[in-house]
């Protein structure tokens, strides 16, 4: 998404009281930086073993375009808000590339593990706070979450990123919701899915090592629980609302 509003271009009238209709100049989201390339550093988690650096190394720079799937440093340097249809196939919340969402990787520490209450019960809104391991990943982070949103939002205060997930209705009693049940074994190697064996969410502990697996997506804010009023923003359709951008998991 650009910054500011679109641009409204008209020509002059034809013939008096009669004008040609309106062209509106839509801006996608700017440009971000050329895929970083560099190794993960040699201070960032200096006691780990060589082979753990060296699969780390690896995830910091998987890109599988087959499958849509790049870590945040690897993302494609054009990336647009995806397509409006209206119906069940409407991609417009979601980051894309080539007209597909992207599933990004995020190989870094957890800061704040939040999927429990502090009574213990599990939380209708499942989150994690983490911070990738290369500061030039979370920079990367840092623009998608910022510039992506419209208008242009601030940087977080702290140098850590919020993923969530909703495990169930806010209307849902409390015994009937599951907790997040997408956490998986990489701890001796990482494998497809189906071939890890899964792990309670409990585990997850600050300063652990974790490959977070997300959508990056909008949403309209709210303000005294109403929406904000509508205006005409960039590189979304017509009349849609003010915007902010966070990831999935």
């Amino acid at each position: 998404m650009g910054r500011g509003l679109p641009e409204v271009v008209s020509t002059p009238a034809i013939k008096p009281k009669v004008a040609t209709p309106v062209q509106r100049i839509v801006r996608g989201p700017p440009c971000l930086p050329a895929p970083d390339t560099s190794a993960l550093p040699e201070t960032v988690r200096t006691y780990v073993s060589p082979e753990l650096r060296g699969r780390l190394n690896t995830l910091v720079h998987y890109s599988n375009p087959q499958v849509h799937m790049y870590a945040i440093g690897s993302l494609p340097q054009q990336l647009h808000w995806g397509a409006a249809s209206g119906g069940a196939d409407d991609l417009s919340s979601y980051v894309t590339f080539q007209g597909v969402p992207v599933k990004v990787w995020f190989p870094a520490e957890v800061k704040v593990p939040w999927f429990f209450d502090d009574e213990g019960a599990i939380l209708k809104k499942a989150s994690i706070c983490f911070k990738p391991i290369r500061q030039v990943d979370y920079d990367r982070a840092v623009i998608i979450l910022t510039t992506f949103a419209n208008p242009p939002t601030d940087a977080p205060e702290k140098e850590g990123i919020w993923a969530a997930a909703w495990l169930a209705g806010k209307d849902t009693p409390a015994h009937q919701v599951s907790e997040f049940a997408e956490v998986y074994d990489a701890r001796n190697a990482f494998r497809a899915k189906r071939d890890m064996k899964k792990l309670e969410v409990s585990i997850l502990k600050p300063n652990d090592i974790v490959l977070v697996e997300t959508l990056v997506r909008r949403f309209i804010p709210r303000e005294n629980n109403k929406r904000k009023a509508v205006r005409a923003p960039t590189d979304l359709p017509a009349r849609s609302a003010d915007s902010n951008v966070e990831v999935d998991i």
